[in-house]
């Protein structure tokens, strides 16, 4: 595919040492038959997609299913989320490379690391202390240091922080919580799934003066956002 081998093959704008090497072959394999083939058109996301070791981000006995088209347990009865998922999410997010960005659930790291390279600056929550400090681990070793990690109710926000030109949330809920509303800042775009009649959609969201305007992406399933604007 000409997209496929057009993409960029030079130096992060941030640090990945040398990790970014490994694995290459099934990662080109995840962008030609997961992405590229599902309308993951943004050829920055597809380039880095290309070069974040996801193996990393998994336990040991999961390395080999690393890059199949599925989401993988990462403890606490949370997932790491399937490629394409992370791909939508920062392909929705329409990213320019100047942004402040705010991350609802940190989990393993990864979708922080993919943020990383296509942002100026990621805030990232995450409420259970152990994944916390498994993401911080991860992301260190690839020497990634555009991200700020936080234990906390991601419902919430990270206000003192704010505003934010966009906002994503790993994590579902039965509405946009109001402070992530608030956080967003002039022509700023959140992306969550939202629970409606039993289903998730995953939405997108733009504050335009003032008012949000909202879009329905497609039907998602992801984990629950637990928080005081949230379940």
């Amino acid at each position: 595919m000409r997209l496929l081998k057009n993409l960029k093959t030079g130096k992060s704008r941030h640090s990945l040492h040398s990790f970014s090497h490994e694995y290459a072959v099934a990662r080109r394999k995840m962008l030609e038959e997961q992405l590229i083939s599902r309308n993951i058109h943004n050829e920055r996301v597809l380039e880095v997609m290309a070069k974040i070791p996801r193996h990393r981000f998994v336990e040991e006995a999961l390395v080999s299913q690393a890059y199949s088209d599925s989401p993988l347990n990462i403890g606490w009865g949370q997932t790491i989320s399937q490629p394409y998922t992370v791909a939508l999410l920062a392909q929705a997010l329409e990213l320019q490379g100047n942004e402040k960005i705010l991350e609802i659930g940190t989990g393993c790291g990864y979708q922080s690391a993919v943020l990383s390279q296509l942002a100026d600056q990621i805030y990232s929550i995450e409420r259970l202390s152990p994944l916390l400090l498994k993401a911080r681990k991860h992301l260190k070793e690839l020497g990634l240091q555009n991200i700020i990690l936080k234990l906390g109710d991601g419902s919430l926000g990270w206000p003192e922080k704010g505003p934010f030109a966009a906002i994503v949330a790993a994590a579902v809920s039965p509405e946009v919580p109001e402070p992530l509303v608030q956080q967003l800042c002039e022509g700023g775009r959140l992306v969550m799934p939202i629970a409606h009649q039993g289903k998730q959609f995953l939405v997108y969201i733009k504050k335009e003066k003032g008012h949000l305007k909202k879009q329905m992406i497609e039907e998602c399933r992801f984990v629950k956002m637990v928080g005081n604007f949230a379940y």
